[in-house]
């Protein structure tokens, strides 16, 4: 079996009810990669990996047809929202990044986006200004 280690932000958490699977939806160094959730996993580990707010370490395992979290290595805090307009801030910014970003397409914006969350505080983040600075990176304008 292949093994990567990669550096992601979660955008999106996907499930499946008929087969009872969960998939991860993620910004990674390369591109924007979906992958499956192991079903051991509890609702403690589950709240961590869905936060946009953590750059997380991950540990990825290939099997035959998809990529399977293996362990999370490590968390770290790239932003810090206060209230909850901050949390829905965070959640356009997600729908902004899966708006311009198709599956497996290869892009290199995780870098502009951590920069961006330390370059400015979520509350003062101007939405508008941040799609035309994330369409300029992607080369649309």
């Amino acid at each position: 079996m292949e093994k990567r280690i990669i550096n992601c932000i979660p955008l999106a958490k996907t499930n499946d009810e008929v087969f009872k699977i969960t998939y991860l939806t993620m910004l990674t160094e390369n591109s924007v990669e979906s992958i499956k959730l192991p079903t051991n996993f509890n609702n403690y580990k589950y709240s961590h990996l869905i936060r946009p707010d953590y750059l997380l370490n991950l540990e990825i395992i290939k099997t035959r047809k998809n990529w399977i979290l293996k362990n999370i290595l490590k968390f770290q805090q790239i932003n810090q929202p206060a209230c909850y307009n901050d949390f829905l801030k965070q959640s356009e910014i997600s729908k902004i990044i899966l708006k311009h970003l198709h599956m497996e397409q290869e892009t290199n914006i995780l870098s502009f986006l951590i920069k961006t969350f330390q370059a400015n505080p979520i509350n003062e983040l101007d939405i508008k200004e941040f799609e035309q600075n994330l369409t300029k990176s992607l080369g649309f304008i």
